[in-house]
């Protein structure tokens, strides 16, 4: 019994000591990319944007996500 209680307090203990990720971006689903943005944009301000891998001066990405700070709130093109 004592070895099980241990066992548990141990399980709990560790369990609080562990920290939480950090995350900076969230996807979400919408029928059209643009439009979401567009909502998001006026309902929760942020600016919007589009994927940047550094090519941005060749290749047009579309406005697919909006910033806010550190966040960013992506959206993929998806039929319901």
């Amino acid at each position: 019994m004592r070895k099980l209680t241990l066992l548990l307090t141990g399980l709990i203990l560790s369990g609080s000591l562990t920290a939480a990720v950090p995350y900076d971006h969230i996807h979400l689903t919408a029928t059209s990319a643009q439009e979401a943005v567009d909502w998001y944009v006026k309902h929760f301000g942020g600016v919007a944007g589009s994927f940047n891998r550094g090519d941005a001066d060749r290749v047009q990405y579309p406005t697919d996500r909006v910033f806010y700070d550190e966040l960013s709130v992506i959206f993929f093109e998806r039929e319901p």
